[in-house]
């Protein structure tokens, strides 16, 4: 499955994506991701600022994102996971203007020092 948040975030149309192989879909250091969480964490796993490059609508877009799998099996069920769930969650934003609070802090801090010198 493939919804609209995913064709906003990262570019490809749902018919595009849907049959085609994650190792396809994403770049490999993404895909390998998404190999490791299933096969190390069969209970659910997270990547945390994973750097992703949109494709399709989005070509070239510089993402970051955090990455969790769950796997997709019935609550409380004996029968092994039949696939997992994969949610992206889009932080380039708040990313960025993290970044510009520490450089107005810093330049904020800078200002403290060089009045204190005068």
């Amino acid at each position: 499955r493939w919804n609209r948040a995913m064709e906003r975030l990262y570019g490809p149309s749902r018919d595009t994506a849907l049959g085609v192989a994650v190792a396809q879909l994403f770049e490999p250091s993404v895909a390998a991701i998404l190999d490791a969480q299933r096969r190390d964490h069969p209970d659910g796993a997270a990547a945390f600022r994973v750097p992703l490059t949109g494709r399709g609508a989005r070509e070239g877009a510089r993402l970051l994102v955090n990455i969790t799998t769950v796997p997709l099996q019935p609550s409380g069920s004996a029968v092994p996971a039949s696939g997992s769930i994969v949610i992206f969650e889009d932080i380039t934003e708040r990313t960025q203007l993290e970044e510009q609070l520490r450089i107005s802090e810093k330049m904020a801090s800078l200002g403290v020092l060089a009045a204190g010198v005068a």
